[in-house]
């Protein structure tokens, strides 16, 4: 397991926790789960 792999894996944690918070606390949550499904 490399740095660049540890890195990945922390930046992508920390997107997924602000994504559930942006779902969970706007009132276009709609809007951000359809955005999240084409980005990802």
């Amino acid at each position: 397991v490399t740095i660049e792999n540890i890195s990945l894996v922390i930046l992508s944690s920390i997107l997924h926790s602000l994504w559930n918070i942006l779902t969970q606390t706007s009132k276009n949550s709609q809007f951000f789960s359809g955005l999240k499904g084409v980005w990802l």
